[in-house]
């Protein structure tokens, strides 16, 4: 199976493939994030984040946003207080 790596079963292709090294290292996406989280508003990181996604291959963004995820929505209820 395609999906077994040195006698593990993963339970997609994309797993298998990590466990391969295939895959690029999300590595320096989550240190860049971290630092730029420390002095970045949310909309600037959001806007970081979108520029990643739209110009690189980050192997698993889903967990790059949920790392970040409070980060990037850090001013999203004073938006929305003042908005509304």
């Amino acid at each position: 199976d395609l999906r077994t790596v040195n006698h593990v079963t993963f339970p997609t292709f994309r797993e298998a493939a990590q466990a391969l090294g295939l895959l690029v290292s999300d590595h320096h996406y989550v240190n860049t994030m971290k630092e730029a989280s420390q002095w970045m508003t949310g909309s600037s990181l959001r806007f970081m984040f979108c520029m990643i996604l739209l110009h690189s291959t980050p192997s698993d963004p889903l967990h790059i946003f949920e790392a970040f995820r409070l980060d990037l929505s850090d001013d999203l209820l004073h938006m929305l207080q003042s908005t509304y």
